[in-house]
């Protein structure tokens, strides 16, 4: 990937070329202790990810009103601390229907996460075992059930999210094949009877 700079505050020459008027500068992935917030990470995934897997990650249906409010809904989000109480040592440890996590926070259902890396939802799975929390497995995933499920470490939990299919026995068999895999929950989609118009998807499959 690469970035580049533009070098007219130098005042080129009008007959100078035009590879000579800008340089290429090739983008440094910076080093993970150096992200320092979920922004951070975003910035970086706007130089190392193909623009239309960003644009899919990052995008929302239509004019993007109901993200731009999610976003500004969790901004409101305040914490009350409590004071003139021991804070030697903090434990942050929770559970989500009675799965042990380390931390109050979980791994969502995101689809495709090979757009971002090439081991994908697999990598997720050996992340949530490695850091304590529990995993929601995508139903549009870019490796299969079974092959999520294979990578799990002995005694990990995960759940699940299912979009019902259509077709009935389809979605019966993927729901056995969870409760067979010890799978502890079940998280049911029911907001998508259609697809999101999102916009920058379809501008990405029109310009490149």
């Amino acid at each position: 990937w690469q970035v580049v700079r533009s070098m007219a505050s130098e005042a080129p020459a009008k007959n100078m070329a035009p590879a000579e008027v800008a340089e290429v500068v090739e983008f440094v992935k910076p080093p993970l202790a150096a992200m320092l917030n979920t922004f951070d990470f975003e910035s970086v995934a706007t130089e190392t990810m193909e623009p239309q897997a960003w644009g899919y990650y990052s995008s929302g249906g239509d004019d993007e009103i109901t993200l731009r409010d999610n976003h500004l809904a969790f901004q409101r989000i305040t914490m009350r601390p409590k004071v003139l109480v021991n804070v030697r040592d903090i434990d942050m440890t929770t559970s989500f229907l009675g799965v042990p996590s380390s931390l109050p926070l979980y791994f969502t259902a995101t689809a495709l996460a090979k757009l971002a890396h090439q081991d994908g939802e697999l990598a997720i799975v050996r992340a949530a075992k490695k850091v304590g929390v529990p995993y929601m497995l995508p139903t549009l995933s870019s490796y299969t059930l079974d092959e999520m499920l294979q990578v799990r470490q002995p005694g990990q939990e995960v759940f699940s999210q299912l979009y019902v299919n259509p077709e009935r026995s389809r979605t019966q068999e993927y729901i056995n094949k969870l409760e067979a895999a010890g799978v502890r929950a079940l998280f049911i989609t029911v907001d998508a009877p259609q697809l999101g118009r999102r916009e920058k998807d379809m501008r990405n499959k029109f310009t490149q």
